[in-house]
Parts: C-alpha cells; structure tokens; sequence
C-alpha cells in the first residue's frame, strides 16, 4: 500500500517546525516517546535512525560494528539492537542526538559505538524476549535519568541542530507508518507490544542470500560491484521471502529495516559468506543458464490472437438486448463488438513490435555512417574489409558460462578483412584474441556504445587494471586494427604528425613528406590508443586536440592537406586520471588536462581491478591452479592493492602480476619438492624481486599473512 508522503510527514511528525527537515529532538518526542513500550517498533525506529544517520552526514557503515564484552568477534550495530531491552534502544537514540550536537558525525557515532560496546550488560535481572533470551540492559553511562526515555525522565531541550531530510526520513518509514499510524493516534496512546516469532538476524542473512542469487547473472557480467548487484535486487528478495514464509506487516518491517541498517556495512566477503551459508535456502533463485533460443527470455511470450466465436447462439439475442440497454443503443451487435476486440489486440501486438523497431532505428540515425566496403594498403599489399553489422550480445558473451549479455542487445559495426585472393585474412594490426579474457558488461555497454555513436573513449583507473587490454579485446573480435601510441617524453610532434624530409630521387634532391602516426591511422578503420595521455607533452596534446574534433586533421607542415578521419575511426585514451591531475597522490607526472580536450571525449569508463570472485576464476580456468593457492593468491593481490590505494606501498599487484605468479608457481611446482618452495620462488620473482627497498618490508608482511607455511625474506 502507497502512502502519501507529506501525510506520513504530518501524522507521525506533529511538534515538527517545517516540513522539510525532521530533527533528532523531533524523533525522540514524537516517535520513541510514542512507542517506547512497543520492542519491535522501537527495533524497527532505532535501525531507520541511524540507517538515516548514515545516509545524511556521510558516516561510513563500517562504523555501525561492535565487539560485546566477552565477545570473540565483532557484530553488526543491526544484530546489537535485536538483543537489546526497550530502555537500552531508548536510550541509544537519545545519546547518539547528544553527541551528534557536539561533534563531527561520523566521531559522534564511534563514540557512541565504544560507549554502547564497552557499556551493554546481559544483566540476569533484565526482561526476557519473547523466545525467553535474557536482553542487553543498559550500564553506565545509559542508565542515567536525561537519557531514561521510559519513566520520562530524559532531557531532549539542548537538540535541535543536527536533522534528517523529511521526504527521505517518510519514505523510510513508510511501511512503518502503515503497520502502526491506525493503531496509534495519539501521543498519550500506546499500542499493547506484539512479540516476533521469527529472528530477524537469520531472516536478514537469507534475504540477502536470495538477493545475491537474484544478481548472479548481473555480477557474471560485471555490470557493476557485488555490493550494488545485491542492494538493486533486496526489494525483490524481502517480498519473496516475506510472501514465502507469510510474514505479518509487522515482521516485514522489521525485516526491512534490519537488512537496509546491515547491507551497506557488508563488503564482498561478507556477502559470500552469507551466500556461503545459506545458499540451500537461495538455491531456487539462481537464474537458470539455459538460453531459450529467441533469446529473449526476459520478455513475456506473445500467444497469436485468436478471433472470438459465439459458441452459443441461442443467447445472442438476449446479450444483445443488455448491449442496447446498457449502451443507449449505441452497441448493438455482439458478433461486431467481438470483432472489434480482435483487431484491437492485433493493433496492439503490431505496435509494440513497432516500437522496437523505431527505436532500433533512432539508435542507428545517431550512429556514425561508414561506407560498407574499402580497402587499405598494408606492407605494399592490399587488403579489402567489408563492414557488417551484428549484435554485441552475440559477440561478446560471458568467457565463465558462455551466456549471452543480454544488455548488449544491439548491432555494432564490425570488419571482415579479405586478400587480393579473395580469403578472409586477419589484419596484422589487429590484436590476437584472448578467449579467458574477463568482460564486464558495464565497460562493454559504455564502449560499444561509445563505438557505435561516434564518441571518443577515456579509460582511467591505477596502473595494471587492464585499461589497454579492454580496447585490444574489443578490437580483436569486431575485426578493427589498433594503433597504441604512447605519449611518453621521448615522443615529438614529427611522430605524430609527419615531417618534411630530404630525399635523392633520380639523382635529384627533393622533399618528401612522411606522415606521422596521427593522420595514418586516421584515415583507417581502427582504434588510435593514446597510452598514458595525461602524462604528455602540451605541444603533442595540442595536436591531438585539433584531431579529436572529428573534423579532421591540417596538416601544415604538408602545404595545408586536411586529412579528414574515417567514420570508424577512435580515439581511446588511456590515463591513470580523470584528467584534472593525480587524485591519488602516487602518480607522478600526471598532469591536469586541458577542459576542451577531456570535452572531445565523450565516455569516460573507470576501469578498476578485477574482482576476487573474477581473478580466482581466471586463474583456476587457465592455470589450473589449486584452490587453496588461488585463494590465497587473490587474498594477497588485494591486500596489496589495498596497501597501494592507500599510500603505504607503491606496489598494486596487478593481475599481470598473479598470472605470473602462476606461471612461475606452474614450472616451479613441477621441478621444485614442496608446493610451499613453489610458491615462495614464484611470488619472489613476480612481486617481492621488484619492490622497492622501502616497500619490501610491508609487502613481505602481507604475503606471509596469505602463506603462512612460506619463509619469504626481507
């Protein structure tokens, strides 16, 4: 049921001032105040504020954990709160608000965090749950008389400055406000506590699961991060469980406010542990990798209409009678209304075809033209191409489970080469194809895209993420030769676009003009990769900026000749910045680009490193790798680039580096006696042999953390 926003706005916040924002003395009087005797409302209300507070001052989730006294491990603030009395939650809320005043947020929520773990108490005396479990009571220092919410002895009169958004704070509560808002209609009232069957902890943990079995087509693919595939599929997942397990309104709440406070405190291991745990439970929502052959299992199957026959004739003349009456006269005839239906469905069914196609083709009236044959030179020989339209999505499919991206469901320009013979050759300037190479979708939706509609391509992100081997991947199954040029200091302005040079032809000396990298690749249907652009010259930068226009190239140096670019023909630019200089503060000689340059490129694709879930999968796909290795591996590659993000190595580890690894650990093992002397040789060579003095230290620590059964050397 949809509730009007500004309505839950004014019922559960009546003393507000405004309604814009709700402050936290707001929430206290006329939320915790109102339900205070109600456990499951004040677990629901406690898990929305600071859900909200999250939200609202930016305060990272990994803040909202804990370690109890007494406790091995640390919980999330979400399973604290199922164990706590209702005077603790009260309590809670009322002294984060106080500290919220006084300091920075995220400083105020550590406070409280270290108060509450350093100060909850499984006190004997304390009321039992509904399950008989003894509760968190609440210590010192939330036993005091401002904070004591129930006996309405607390203190809210110094609050005020620190608020929610309104609109956001509603839409939090909506389902809330539909569950208790009838039963409560006024402050004095309280509603007589209903006790949970269910445990929301367990509850939360297989919701999750099943959201993470909903998205594991999408995480395949690489549309986006674990964490974001799983959070896009939680509302399917919570009415799923809800409807499965016949959740009351009130257990639906509380479920939801559980998983929305827990979800962005989780990381990626955290999720595959949850899956780990419960993927019996989640087992029924893995999507299903058979591909129907339309391959269009996401629409619904149209049935052909069917004309409506009168099967029984005798009664026609009585619907028709009712037809009149109903209609004033205007209806009449049943067999002519039957009709009319059937040729509507039709309509319908052609315009929904309709629809598709006009689509399709306003997506091809904004894409670049190119003529559908030419032919090029290549070491004095001739080669013809043909350009032939397919679809991406039967291209470039999952390299894991073969499946088709179904979000690539579009037709892109590719090249087919033949000799002066006649047979189809591949152009030695298209790179060779890597069929264990990982796509993501999301970097393929954004560069095929990017292809099809004429639109240059900036790809950045740290060193070693793969930023060059993307466009070389796609160039070597769509047919198009790549041209990488690296904007090093070496590279001159002659190298780019040509010189005038002194030649002896027929005795005589003349002048020739040799024409530099930039216009001969212009001219061709390729890519033109511009490796480490904001770490070029001005003068080299400059020259490209007047190519990447797409009006074409002048040439002075050669008496003005305009080269203009062929219609396939892209600039990719590779960088390990945004182009506004080295944000990361490890990349030196990155500069600032100029503003009309980066305006040239009109895609701009952060390429991060792979996934662990990805790299362990390559490197057990093509090196066949023990798990155990793999495992460790990856764990060590991301504890390294960790360490490299932050500033306390200049060392990333990329996956050039674990497929070393690999290769090293694949020879090693079979001439060396232990798989431990393997691996040590192996992660000497590729990493440890490199690292600087001053970062050897810090890197041997992380990789006798992975192998602790290895001895490697400082």
């Amino acid at each position: 049921m949809l509730t009007d926003i500004d309505t839950i706005i004014s019922t559960l916040f009546p003393s507000r001032t405004n309604d814009r924002n709700i402050s936290c003395k707001v929430f206290i009087d006329d939320l915790i105040c109102k339900y205070k005797d109600d456990r499951v409302a004040t677990k629901t209300l406690t898990r929305v504020f600071f859900n909200q507070c999250v939200e609202t001052f930016g305060i990272p989730p990994s803040v909202l954990r804990l370690t109890p006294k007494g406790a091995s491990e640390s919980i999330s603030l979400s399973k604290a709160i199922d164990k706590m009395n209702k005077g603790l939650l009260c309590s809670l809320i009322l002294q984060t608000s106080n500290h919220l005043e006084k300091s920075d947020p995220t400083q105020a929520l550590q406070q409280v965090i270290l108060e509450l773990q350093d100060n909850i108490d499984d006190c004997s005396s304390n009321e039992e749950d509904e399950k008989g479990k003894k509760l968190f009571a609440y210590g010192v220092p939330f036993n005091t008389k401002p904070l004591d919410v129930r006996n309405d002895t607390h203190d809210t009169s110094e609050l005020g400055s620190k608020s929610f958004p309104a609109v956001a704070l509603a839409k939090k509560l909506e389902v809330f406000f539909n569950e208790y808002a009838s039963t409560s209609t006024t402050t004095t009232t309280t509603k007589k506590e209903k006790t949970m069957t269910f445990d929301v902890n367990k509850a939360n943990d297989k919701v999750v699961a099943m959201a993470m079995a909903m998205a594991k087509h999408d995480i395949e693919d690489g549309l986006d991060t674990i964490e974001k595939c799983v959070q896009k599929r939680l509302d399917k997942a919570l009415q799923e469980y809800g409807n499965k397990h016949t959740l009351t309104s009130e257990e639906r709440v509380s479920l939801k406010a559980s998983v929305d406070l827990t979800m962005p405190t989780y990381t990626e291991e955290d999720i595959d542990r949850i899956f780990a745990e419960n993927k019996d439970d989640a087992r029924e929502y893995l999507p299903s990798d058979v591909e129907p052959q339309d391959d269009k299992s996401n629409e619904p199957s149209k049935q052909p209409v069917k004309p409506v026959k009168i099967d029984k004739p005798e009664l026609k003349p009585a619907v028709e009678s009712m037809l009149s009456q109903m209609t004033s006269g205007v209806v009449t005839d049943i067999e002519e209304l039957l009709q009319t239906k059937s040729q509507l469905a039709e309509l319908q069914s052609s315009s929904e075809n309709l629809k598709k196609e006009l689509s399709t083709l306003r997506s091809r009236s904004f894409a670049a033209q190119a003529a559908s044959t030419g032919d090029v030179k290549v070491d004095g020989k001739k080669l013809k191409y043909e350009v032939v339209m397919r679809k991406a999505s039967d291209i470039f499919r999952n390299p894991r489970s073969g499946r088709k991206i179904t979000q690539l469901d579009f037709e892109i320009p590719t090249l087919i080469w033949k000799d002066d013979e006649g047979k189809v050759v591949r152009h030695p300037m298209c790179p060779d194809t890597n069929i264990n190479y990982q796509f993501r979708a999301s970097h393929l939706i954004k560069f095929l895209t990017a292809y099809l509609l004429g639109k240059n391509v900036w790809l950045h992100g740290h060193t070693g993420t793969g930023k060059t081997t993307l466009p070389e991947q796609v160039a070597s199954l769509i047919g198009l030769p790549l041209f990488p040029l690296n904007l090093d200091s070496q590279l001159e302005r002659a190298d780019l676009t040509g010189q005038t040079n002194l030649i002896e032809q027929n005795g005589t000396t003349i002048t020739k003009f040799v024409e530099g990298i930039l216009p001969t690749s212009m001219v061709l249907p390729c890519f033109l990769v511009l490796d480490e652009i904001d770490a070029g010259k001005p003068d080299i930068l400059f020259a490209i900026q007047r190519a990447t226009e797409g009006k074409g190239l002048l040439l002075t140096e050669d008496g003005g000749r305009l080269v203009k670019p062929h219609p396939l023909f892209r600039f990719v630019a590779t960088a390990n910045s945004r182009g506004q200089g080295d944000e990361h503060g490890v990349y030196a000689g990155v500069r600032p680009m100029n503003g009309a340059l980066l305006n040239r490129f009109g895609t701009f694709i952060e390429i991060d490193y792979m996934t662990p879930e990805e790299e362990s999968a390559l490197l057990e796909r093509e090196y066949k790798l023990p798990k155990d290795i793999t495992k460790n591996l990856v764990e060590f590659a991301k504890l390294c680039r960790k360490a490299f993000k932050s500033g306390e190595t200049s060392v990333p580890v990329s996956p050039r580096d674990t497929t070393a690894v690999a290769e090293f650990y694949t020879h090693y093992s079979a001439v060396l006696t232990t798989k431990t002397q393997a691996i040590e040789y192996a992660i000497d060579n590729a990493i440890l042999s490199r690292c600087p003095i001053d970062n050897r230290q810090r890197v041997v620590e992380l990789a006798s953390r992975c192998f602790a059964d290895c001895k490697f050397t400082n």
